[in-house]
C-alpha cells in the first residue's frame, strides 16, 4: 500500500520554504503528526565505490504508522526515494552484513547542498544513533508492532 499524495511539489515551488516548514510537509504528507517522532523504516542497501569504499542507504521507506509505502511527494521522475545513511559501524549494529536488512531509523533533513545535488528539498539522512536493524520473529512467539513481506519483526 502507498501513501495516495493529493499534491506534488516541483523542487522549485519549495525553494522558500524554511527546513522547518519542509519536515512538517513531508510528514503531513506521510501521515505523521508533527510532534511525533520521525522514524521510517526500510531496507539497507550498500553501494560500492571501488577503492573508495562503501556506504549505505535505506531504500523501501514503509511508515510506522500504518507500514505504507512512502514517497516523496514531488513532481519529477528521477526522484530516488530513499533516506541516506553514509559507512555503518557493523559492530555497533551487531550484524556482520546488513546490507538487505530492515532498519527502523530516525530521520532528519540532509543538508541543503545535499537536497540541492539530488534536487530533493525532503531528502533524509538517519539522524545520529537513529539506526535499529529489525530482527524476524517467529508469528508463535510473540504479537509484534512490525510486519513486512509477512514476517512480524521487533528491534533487536
Amino acid at each position: 500500500m502507498q501513501k495516495d499524495f493529493e499534491e506534488r511539489y516541483l523542487f522549485q515551488e519549495l525553494a522558500d520554504y524554511s527546513e522547518s516548514e519542509l519536515v512538517r510537509l513531508l510528514k503531513t504528507h506521510w501521515g505523521y503528526s508533527n510532534t511525533q517522532p520521525f522514524d521510517i523504516i526500510g531496507r539497507m542497501k550498500e553501494i560500492s565505490r571501488g577503492r573508495e569504499g562503501s556506504f549505505f542507504i535505506i531504500e523501501q521507506l514503509h511508515s510506522t504508522n500504518d507500514r505504507s509505502l512512502l514517497l516523496y511527494p514531488l513532481k519529477e521522475s528521477d526522484v530516488q526515494h530513499r533516506v541516506y545513511v553514509g559507512t555503518v559501524n557493523k559492530a555497533l549494529l551487531g550484524n556482520e552484513s546488513v546490507d538487505g536488512e530492515w532498519v527502523k531509523a530516525r530521520v532528519e533533513l540532509s543538508p541543503e547542498k545535499e537536497r540541492s545535488k539530488h534536487k530533493n528539498p525532503f531528502a533524509l539522512k538517519i539522524a545520529n544513533g537513529g539506526l535499529q536493524l529489525l530482527q524476524a520473529i517467529p508469528e508463535e512467539v510473540a504479537d509484534p508492532e512490525i510486519f513486512i513481506e509477512g514476517e512480524g519483526r521487533v528491534e533487536k
